[in-house]
């Protein structure tokens, strides 16, 4: 499904930044992971989530990254992180906010028939909350949590409800109307 119609961009407000620290699932280590996976849809959101997830021989349906990790460049994963995927879709989303553009492709990466990896120029962390609503009920959207471990979000009806609770308390700008 493409981004809700009329927005073009969520926008991050700072009072809500402290709520995003708590885990939206269960915090793991590298060891859980395999297990919190098993027999699912994996969705993975960071360069260092994806490349665990990829180590341990798991091909996730999506991967988003950025090809850096806590804000810094991270050239030296760039080489890994292109094995990661069959197709490649690309879009824009700066630091703190999930624009439309963002939410498409994570929406058309989870209904592409092959793994995707989305590069998102910018920031890909907040891709999270979409793909927790994109990806189909039963599946697991990974996601790091830095100096703490992995996120594991099963995504079924609760998940969907805090992300979308959690979406409703962004700003918005909306797309310009036709006219």
């Amino acid at each position: 499904m493409p981004a809700p119609p009329g927005i073009r961009a969520w926008i991050l407000p700072t009072g809500l930044r402290s709520a995003l620290r708590d885990p939206l699932g269960i915090l793991t280590g590298e060891p859980g992971i395999a297990a919190a996976v098993e027999g699912r849809v994996v969705v993975t959101v960071g360069d260092i989530t994806t490349l665990t997830v990829a180590r341990l021989g798991i091909v996730p349906k999506l991967a988003v990254v950025d090809f850096r990790t806590q804000r810094k460049d991270r050239e030296d994963l760039r080489a890994e992180l292109l094995t990661v995927g069959t197709k490649v879709l690309h879009a824009g989303s700066p630091a703190g906010r999930i624009t439309a553009e963002l939410w498409d492709a994570v929406a058309a990466g989870m209904a592409a028939p092959v793994p995707v990896r989305l590069e998102v120029d910018g920031e890909e962390d907040l891709a999270t909350l979409p793909a927790i609503l994109e990806a189909p009920q039963g599946a697991v959207v990974l996601y790091g949590m830095p100096n703490r471990g992995v996120v594991a979000v099963t995504v079924d009806a609760r998940a969907r409800q805090r992300a979308q609770g959690l979406l409703q308390r962004f700003e918005t700008v909306d797309a310009p109307t036709k006219g």
